[in-house]
């Protein structure tokens, strides 16, 4: 809908307006609002968007999308009245998608979707037009504002991230954006609270990304395969693993590099840029997704060394001779047993490892449990321990129960204080935790 005029806007919305002038972009959040854009003035749990009409038109946008029960001024914005702000959204974004020709990549799954979602498209850059959605931009919000916000020009392909905190929520988005091929990272415990049933109604509702007839094709981590025995004879189906040599796509570590098993025939030898192995297997997942789309070896490993993780999702930042590990966008068990595994050792013999962990927030019923594994993990691979979040108590007193350091905290500045205090050069330092913790703070001067 970008570079269409506001003209054509309003009449998918049935209203008549004599304005022509050319839409620069939609926005949802009044404080990014730019100069010819539309706002969608959202009503949400903690903020509604119509009390901010005033700040939207004073920063010269053209119109808003609002509420039909809105009876507030204009302040001078040409305003669409709707039923449901997010439905029109939603449903303007579908109209729009529904218009264009490219071919739709859906990813979703439990870790690593984002990751995957960033390597997939450089990678493909290489041979293809390619659009994706911006950072973690897979909400039924930020989904459908990413395809509004899409260059007029068609593309070849378009690599979507979807999100869900509940089930039903991919569903809503596949009708948005139906796609053609869909990858299923691996799928752990998260947004338990909304899934009584724990993982198995977790991979129910992501299997709503290959619900349509439409998705002819499905790749799957190799461990999520155990969730859909029937898939098989529905979909197209390929596997990937870093693990398990049946799988379709299966990377395989040599003594001087690796080369990736492919249905029987071996790539040739590769040298990635990063060790990591959850970085690698997110890798993977894209690189099988290119070779389907006709990619050789050859264009994927020459484009693989621009990959590099992405912003909060295993960063290496060097700070005073100290390593810190920055993960901590967010925080399951599975990415957590990741992270712990990859640590770096530390860059001096006396150097410790430090985990800076907030609580992994949203498990309900199964948060103790959880956080009790993964201490019980952590126990392999850290020799320190820091936590803020009453979730992850049961982790300090297993680290203590085993005569290691581990200390509570009640606020994430009291933590940064005595983590800056503990630390010294050559140590290696894991921040990680739920986005509530908003944990990136702690390296933030």
């Amino acid at each position: 809908m970008k570079g269409y005029s506001f003209k054509q806007f309003a009449e998918f919305f049935h209203v008549k307006t004599k304005q022509s002038y050319p839409i620069q972009g939609f926005s949802i959040d009044s404080r990014q609002v730019k100069p010819g854009e539309v706002f969608f003035a959202i009503k949400g749990n903690r903020v509604d968007g119509h009390q901010f009409i005033k700040e939207v038109a004073e920063k010269k946008a053209v119109g808003a999308v609002v509420s039909q029960d809105y009876k507030g001024e204009n302040f001078g914005l040409e305003l669409i009245f709707v039923p449901n702000v997010q439905d029109a959204l939603q449903s303007l974004a579908k109209e729009i998608l529904s218009k264009r020709r490219e071919k739709i990549i859906a990813i979703t799954g439990t870790t690593g979707k984002t990751t995957t979602k960033e390597f997939l498209s450089t990678l493909l850059e290489k041979k293809y037009r390619v659009a994706k959605t911006f950072s973690n931009s897979n909400s039924q919000l930020t989904f459908p504002l990413r395809i509004l916000n899409l260059e007029k020009e068609d593309l070849d392909l378009l690599v979507l991230e979807m999100g869900m905190s509940m089930e039903g929520e991919i569903l809503k988005l596949i009708s948005i954006a139906p796609p053609d091929i869909a990858l299923i990272t691996k799928i752990s415990l998260v947004h338990a609270k909304s899934f009584p049933e724990g993982i198995d109604g977790i991979a129910r509702a992501k299997s709503e990304i290959f619900s349509l007839p439409v998705t002819k094709f499905v790749f799957l981590n190799k461990q999520a395969l155990i969730f859909y025995p029937d898939l098989i004879s529905e979909k197209k189906v390929f596997t990937y693993s870093i693990n398990d040599a049946d799988a379709d796509y299966y990377l395989v570590k040599e003594e001087k590099g690796f080369r990736v098993k492919e249905n029987g025939a071996t790539s040739p030898l590769f040298f990635p840029p990063f060790p990591q192995t959850h970085l690698l297997e997110n890798f993977l997942g894209g690189a099988a997704i290119c070779r389907h789309l006709g990619m050789s070896w050859e264009e994927i490993f020459f484009e693989m060394q621009k990959l590099k993780p992405f912003y909060l999702r295993f960063e290496t930042i060097y700070q005073s001779g100290v390593t810190y590990i920055q993960d901590c966008y967010n925080s399951n068990p599975e990415s957590l047993r990741a992270a712990l595994m990859n640590l770096p050792a530390p860059q001096k013999k006396w150097g410790k490892k430090i985990a800076a962990l907030g609580s992994m927030t949203g498990f309900g019923k199964f948060s103790e449990q959880c956080h009790i594994s993964m201490a019980k993990e952590a126990l392999n691979y850290v020799d320190e321990l820091l936590c803020i979040g009453l979730e992850s108590l049961p982790m300090v007193e297993i680290f203590k129960n085993a005569n290691r350091p581990a200390a509570f905290y009640s606020s994430l500045e009291e933590m940064k204080k005595e983590l800056f205090r503990k630390v010294s050069e050559g140590d290696v330092v894991l921040i990680k935790g739920s986005n509530d913790h908003q944990m990136w703070k702690i390296l933030e001067t």
